[in-house]
């Protein structure tokens, strides 16, 4: 009984790297693009009194990841973003326009805009996954 030879194993290995590497190189790109969702997102509904933490807000990507383990970071920067977020008894948006209305119109205070509110970066996950896993998967 003779063995069966197989040809061009060598080829197909060589082809199923390079479709990894592709697939890997996609997925890192949808990774991006899926964290710069959630940024763009975040950015719509931030509180903003002066604009720092709206301006602190930045999209990374984890160092030392790459490819299929790539790991991305959406956040804010300024030191107060987390008591901002998680605050849920502070009046943002129109609630704070309402509640200030004196001081606004006295120039102590400043407006803000409507669809301002806490857990801007929560929500901006929360109510995009569809468009998120979007990005990701067509990358």
């Amino acid at each position: 009984m003779e063995l069966a030879k197989v040809k061009g194993l060598r080829e197909v290995k060589r082809n199923l790297d390079m479709s990894q590497a592709m697939f890997a190189k996609k997925i890192e790109h949808g990774l991006k693009r899926g964290a710069a969702l959630v940024h763009r997102k975040s950015q719509e509904t931030v509180p903003v009194d002066q604009g720092n933490l709206k301006g602190g807000g930045k999209v990374n990507k984890k160092p030392g990841t790459s490819g299929l383990t790539t790991h991305m970071i959406v956040g804010y920067s300024a030191e107060y973003a987390v008591f901002v977020h998680e605050d849920l008894q502070k009046a943002h948006g129109r609630a704070f326009n309402i509640k200030h209305a004196a001081e606004i119109a006295a120039g102590t205070e400043n407006s803000r805009g409507d669809n301002q509110r806490a857990k801007f970066l929560e929500n901006a996950v929360r109510e995009n996954l569809d468009a998120i896993f979007t990005e990701i998967t067509t990358g």
